[in-house]
């Protein structure tokens, strides 16, 4: 019966290491998103004001 009990221990240790190295991969990856995000959204950002001024020229407005 005690053996059963260490055996189930050992493996829920097991499982909380795991755990453990997910969280900190996930974090990781969450800090290169946010970066990632950022230059995409300048990078969308410097298009459409590419667009717009290419519609501006294009239909005399400036």
């Amino acid at each position: 019966m005690f053996e059963r009990v260490i055996r189930l221990e050992e493996k829920i240790m097991g499982v909380d290491t795991r755990l453990a190295l997910a969280e900190q991969d996930s974090r990781a990856q969450h800090k290169k998103m946010d970066t990632h995000f950022y230059w995409m959204l300048a990078a969308f950002g410097g298009l459409f004001a590419s667009i717009a001024g290419l519609l501006a020229k294009g239909f005399n407005w400036i």
